[in-house]
């Protein structure tokens, strides 16, 4: 008998799938403004801890439904390619592995009201791992379509993953050096030992031991946001992954606003230029 599941994904269309991406975006974007924010307020609590279990269901279910909608959309590329095909069985395994990652740390909260933060370390260098692979090979195989052709938005692309690659490194220092500086449990404190907790796990006076020093000017949760003195090796590091953060995505922009230079004679010059520049202004 077939699995039901897998019938309803193949059969799904691009509407539906556009509002699966939606949801899972949305959601993600919820996690990283919480985590933005999370200095300011405390999200160890049992309502943080809601939203984090809430995310975690909407990526593990929203990400399988993508793998599935993806492998069949892929599929006669992944045949013709024995390159891509392999590509596409290792994001598919370390997916479902970062998935189950995070099925556990929800069973860890749901029973035990803690997780341990190493498992978001991994899970963290995990996912900028594949991320840096896959940028390193979309951009070796731009370049070999660009000697074949001499096309320069390929050759615009390719270097504008380079790039990325290298912003995707330089955060993933940032996101050790934020995590490592976490304790090894993360616990859902009752409110009346909340500020207790806080000042345990660094939020009291002996804070500035480990993250107000001369070396930081700001505290957050993001290589934007701590920022980092330049004489420091942390301050190096920060000053390459802005710079190549603001590069890729110029080059990304010109690269994209070179490949759909067409349309700007059925939109018009003015009304295709005010739309290619919307990324710029937000």
């Amino acid at each position: 008998m077939g699995n039901p599941l897998h019938v309803s994904v193949t059969g799904y269309s691009n509407r539906i799938f556009f509002v699966i991406i939606s949801i899972v975006v949305s959601s993600l974007i919820i996690d990283i403004s919480l985590s933005n924010i999370s200095d300011l307020i405390s999200v160890s609590t049992d309502w943080g801890f809601s939203v984090f279990i809430a995310i975690a269901i909407v990526y593990a279910v929203g990400q399988y439904l993508i793998l599935e909608f993806v492998k069949q959309k892929s599929k006669k590329i992944r045949i013709k390619s024995q390159h891509i095909n392999k590509l596409s069985t290792l994001i598919t395994i370390v997916q479902y592995i970062l998935t189950a990652t995070i099925v556990f740390v929800t069973l860890q909260i749901i029973v035990n009201s803690y997780y341990y933060t190493s498992i978001l370390t991994w899970s963290s260098l995990i996912s900028y791992a594949i991320a840096t692979t896959i940028m390193v090979i979309l951009a070796l195989e731009l370049f070999s379509w660009y000697r074949s052709n001499r096309n320069i938005t390929l050759l615009l692309y390719g270097i504008s993953f380079i790039i990325t690659a290298i912003s995707i490194v330089t955060s993933s220092v940032f996101s050790a050096v934020i995590l490592l500086d976490m304790p090894a449990k993360t616990t859902s404190p009752p409110s009346s030992e909340l500020t207790s907790e806080q000042e345990e796990f660094g939020h009291g006076p002996e804070q500035e031991e480990f993250g107000h020093g001369p070396e930081q000017e700001e505290f957050g949760h993001g290589p934007d946001i701590r920022r980092f003195n330049l004489s420091t090796i942390l301050g190096q590091v920060q000053a390459v992954y802005v710079t190549s953060h603001i590069a890729s995505f110029l080059l990304l922009w010109g690269s994209t606003a070179m490949l759909l230079h067409t349309y700007s004679k059925k939109l018009g010059k003015v009304k295709f230029w005010t739309i290619i520049s919307i990324p710029i202004a937000s």
